[in-house]
């Protein structure tokens, strides 16, 4: 590999790697999080089959929107990356198994991201289940990538 990624010290294929990997997740953050799958989530929330006039639900015993509902689904999901990543972190340092893991939870992340985009809007509860599982995905193996 040459010219313009030996310019910007991309020559390696590690470094090529890392450097992807930065980008991706840095887009998940920027656009599924940030951007994009809050609007789509809410659309799918409000467009739910439930009865005349009901907008509201209880999910996790807390009275809630769209908004409420992804709040709490965000909160659960870095909660479970918050107990989860130690414990990984652990096992990986004791063990040479940090690029494997990293790539097991970026794959895992990745997944879920994919699987986001063929669940029926309907489906609110599936919507939050993947996105909940894409977040802990790219927040462990971010943890992971942190320790290399």
């Amino acid at each position: 590999m040459g010219g313009l990624a030996q310019r910007l010290g991309l020559g390696h294929r590690t470094h090529l790697s890392w450097a992807l990997y930065d980008v991706a997740n840095s887009a998940f953050f920027t656009i599924v999080v940030t951007a994009v799958f809050p609007i789509y989530f809410s659309t799918a929330y409000v467009a739910r089959e439930a009865p005349a006039g009901a907008v509201e639900e209880v999910l996790a015993g807390f009275r809630s929107d769209a908004t409420g509902a992804l709040s709490v689904t965000t909160a659960l999901a870095l909660a479970a990356a918050a107990v989860l990543a130690p414990l990984i972190g652990a096992v990986a340092d004791g063990a040479p198994v940090k690029k494997r893991a990293l790539a097991l939870f970026a794959a895992i992340g990745a997944a879920a991201t994919m699987s986001l985009a063929v669940i029926e809007p309907e489906n609110w509860t599936s919507l939050a289940i993947a996105f909940a599982v894409a977040n802990v995905g790219a927040a462990v193996s971010i943890v992971l990538y942190d320790s290399i």
